[in-house]
């Protein structure tokens, strides 16, 4: 029953289709009768006939609803009713290749082919305005030749797209990176893979200094093509160990966090402006309260650090001067405010310091100053001061916590070995700070721009693939470019500081090392080496 009654649906939907394509048949015969034919040189809008662009529309609808035939016919009525009227080149141009496109949908290639020739003689006669145009119509006969199997004519036909945008001066162009990786293609079907690969790499370089690049499929193509050509062709076992391989072994889900591309929400940045607008109110306020209890002739605080600071009576009415409606008294919201996140933050973890201080206070009156409850309190107010980097108030809390660990559980428990080597760690850390090394962050700043659309992880993770397979196969200038690009999208992804972007780090410098740039290749391993030990005591501190 069910089969009967979606057989006769489908017969429904055909003759209705058909119906409304003689119907369209039919109007573009009607409108010729009541439209006299055009003389050439005559004006198509004093004639009043643009039934061909009515036809032309409706084609499109049903060609987006995948009515293909019906389409077609649409096509078929607006290309006659254009030509009665004598419509311009380029209307013709339009309904060549509406025609052209809807017959590749329907695998017909030899009417598809015939359409866009057609097309393509119009094109030929004003080059330099048709010029994308006229290369995209080269690329469609390319796409044809090369489905057909017909290699040696879709290799020249590609390469005259190439030409044209190449004479127009739109080497960098989106579309011609769309004809070269197909050119590309074709290269390797006649075993050119020399020539593909030059062609391959061109586009990824192309595609990653857009300004602008409109989506990552084209990229993605090309990446995965690149390495396709190296796995296929090329003996896999002297492909060389990679520390993002090794780290993606892992297969962690959290590797990748949320990514830094995709933009938040707008309730996450409206509850974060608000909670900071309350922060700043009530470090204002303090602010006033102790402005108003020192004496007026002074006005002169003091800083924790035992600095002294100049603080203005009119501190508000200042700073509404200098930061405009960025105030938090304003109802409004405004997500992007570093001061606020920096009171926040600020009043977030002195409160968490004020809190676990009372209970390191607590357990020692009850439970005396050795009990595990004190060590295991000293460690969580030592987590605060960890997440602020401040290394020095950490360690003598973390110290006093191992005393206790060994005291109650030995030296070679767990607990007590985890926080020696923590401690050990911070120790390392303060040495490396000590010697005056930049952040481990700092060759962020040295990374080339990518497009947004780039920075995903599939991108990061076939820009590290590929950079490893020609570095492998002896391309060493070509990975020394696609690791600069790999490290950008992964710090980009997975986070400045995160192991991921350490083992690139690592990777990109062994490259470096093989140019002859020693001295970049050693502060990106020391970036690396900063990078580990955060996270090693980031996951320290959550087992204790």
């Amino acid at each position: 029953m069910i089969r009967n009654s979606f057989g006769i649906k489908f017969r429904l939907l055909i003759a209705a289709s058909v119906l409304l394509s003689q119907q369209l048949v039919a109007l573009a015969d009607e409108t010729a009768k009541l439209n006299p034919p055009v003389k050439p040189g005559e004006s198509v809008v004093a004639n009043g006939s643009f039934a061909w662009r009515e036809a032309l529309l409706e084609g499109r609808k049903q060609q987006e609803l995948k009515h293909l035939t019906v389409a077609q016919s649409c096509f078929e009525a607006a290309l006659k009713e254009a030509k009665r009227v004598h419509a311009s080149d380029a209307d013709l141009i339009i309904c060549y290749r509406a025609l052209g496109e809807i017959f590749v949908q329907q695998d017909i290639a030899e009417d598809a082919n015939q359409n866009y020739k057609r097309a393509l003689r119009l094109l030929k006669k004003n080059t330099r305005e048709n010029f994308a145009l006229l290369a995209e119509t080269y690329g469609n006969l390319a796409d044809i030749a090369y489905f057909d199997g017909d290699y040696p004519r879709a290799k020249k036909l590609f390469a005259d797209g190439l030409k044209v945008l190449a004479d127009a001066n739109q080497r960098s162009s989106y579309l011609y990176a769309s004809l070269q990786l197909r050119y590309g293609k074709v290269l390797c079907k006649i075993d050119d893979l020399k020539g593909a690969a030059e062609a391959y790499y061109d586009v990824i370089s192309k595609l990653m200094v857009q300004a602008d690049l409109p989506n990552n499929i084209l990229l993605v193509d090309a990446l995965a093509d690149y390495t396709d050509l190296f796995r296929n062709n090329f003996d896999q076992s002297a492909v060389r160990e990679s520390s993002v391989q090794r780290e993606l072994l892992k297969d962690d889900p959290k590797m990748f966090g949320n990514g830094k591309g995709v933009a938040p929400s707008a309730f996450s940045a409206a509850v974060a402006a608000r909670l900071a607008d309350q922060a700043v109110a009530s470090l204002q306020l303090k602010n006033k309260q102790e402005t108003s209890s020192s004496s007026a002739s002074s006005n002169r605080l003091t800083s924790p650090e035992g600095s002294s600071v100049s603080v203005s009576v009119n501190a508000d009415r200042d700073a509404g001067q200098n930061f405009g409606n960025g105030l938090p008294g304003s109802n409004v919201i405004h997500p992007d405010r570093p001061l606020n996140d920096l009171a926040l933050d600020q009043q977030v973890s002195q409160q968490r310091i004020d809190f676990y201080e009372r209970m390191v206070s607590v357990d020692i009156k009850s439970l005396g100053p050795n009990h595990p409850s004190v060590a295991r309190d000293l460690i969580s107010l030592a987590t605060v001061y960890l997440a602020q980097n401040n290394f020095s108030e950490a360690k003598p809390l973390l110290q006093r916590a191992l005393v206790i660990y060994e005291s109650s559980y030995g030296a070679k428990s767990a607990l007590t070995d985890r926080t020696r080597t923590l401690i050990g760690v911070i120790s390392e850390e303060q040495r490396v700070r000590d010697a005056g090394q930049p952040p481990a962050t700092e060759y962020v700043s040295k990374l080339p721009v990518v497009p947004v659309a780039a920075q995903t992880p599939e991108v990061a993770l076939r820009l590290n693939y590929l950079a490893l397979q020609c570095l492998s196969y002896g391309k060493t200038d070509q990975a020394l470019v696609l690791y600069s690009w790999a490290l950008a999208t992964t710090a980009r992804t997975a986070g400045e500081r995160s192991m991921l972007a350490a083992c690139c780090l690592n990777d990109y410098a062994r490259v470096l090392r093989a140019s002859s740039d020693s001295q970049t290749a050693t502060q990106y391993e020391n970036d690396a080496a900063a990078i580990v030990r955060s996270n090693i005591v980031r996951k320290a501190t959550a087992k204790l």
